[in-house]
């Protein structure tokens, strides 16, 4: 059952995960429970076929440990402080991790040995419900909620949050997600302030939700410019208004006739 949103106002205890207590289990703990249906800020999990599991650990389009400051450094926290999320690896942090996609093994044939890799993933939780919660009350200037809020979840993902003086305010706001011209382009128009509140927001969906795939949408939405390193070659950029933002139709269904999106 979908949590009610204005519960969230009150911010009670277990409402978003307890990244804190996740850092004390070990990182076989941390992959079963992160999906688990019983996590309480879990919303909807489905379970598909993938190898996500296995390759995550050397994912060519994961986390470098070189770039691992650009997501998680304490420069990227508003109060300058480490977050509390914690990765790892497998490769001497050539690539990074966190630890988020548990696989079942479905036999098909148990005597042969043969079957289907599958991992669950988490389509819906408290913590998107909750950022977006804090979207809305921007784009509706309400910032005194926005800030209130924005403490509440900095709060449970900094080290060392200290509530009397790490204080969410609209001139650390502006400050540290200063305006740049031409980079957050949606469709609708934004004041600069709130322009520096939704980049402060989107930055926090960033991070807390590696892996998994909602940044697109944040790329997508805000019109991002993004640029793909790929080792030995040039670099791939993802222009804004770059026809690959739209998902090319399947070969099966043009095959049919339907024709192609422009590329």
């Amino acid at each position: 059952m979908l949590a009610n949103s204005d519960d969230l106002s009150s911010q009670p205890d277990g409402k978003l995960r307890n990244i804190a207590g996740y850092n004390l289990l070990d990182t076989t703990t941390r992959f079963n429970i992160y999906s688990q249906a019983s996590e309480n800020s879990n919303l909807l999990v489905v379970s598909t076929s993938s190898v996500y599991n296995r390759t995550i650990r050397s994912n060519r389009f994961g986390l470098t440990g070189a770039e691992r400051n650009t997501v998680f450094g304490a420069a990227t926290n508003l109060f300058n402080k480490t977050w509390l999320y914690s990765s790892f690896s497998s490769n001497g942090s050539i690539t990074i991790f966190l630890p988020k996609f548990v696989e079942y093994f479905k036999y098909t044939n148990a005597n042969a040995g043969i079957g289907l890799p599958y991992v669950t993933n988490v389509l819906l939780s408290n913590e998107e419900l909750f950022l977006n919660k804090i979207e809305a009350h921007i784009m509706k200037n309400e910032l005194n909620l926005a800030n209130a809020e924005m403490e509440y979840f900095f709060s449970t993902r900094t080290t060392g949050y200290n509530a009397t003086t790490d204080k969410v305010t609209e001139a650390k706001i502006v400050a540290k997600y200063p305006v740049i011209t031409d980079e957050y382009t949606p469709f609708y128009s934004l004041t600069p302030v709130q322009a520096s509140y939704i980049k402060a927001v989107a930055e926090l969906r960033r991070i807390e939700f590696i892996h998994e795939g909602l940044r697109w949408f944040d790329i997508k939405r805000f019109n991002l410019k993004v640029t793909h390193k790929i080792y030995n070659k040039p670099n791939n950029v993802l222009e804004k208004d770059d026809l690959r933002r739209a998902i090319q139709i399947p070969f099966y269904v043009t095959d049919t006739g339907v024709e192609k999106n422009p590329r």
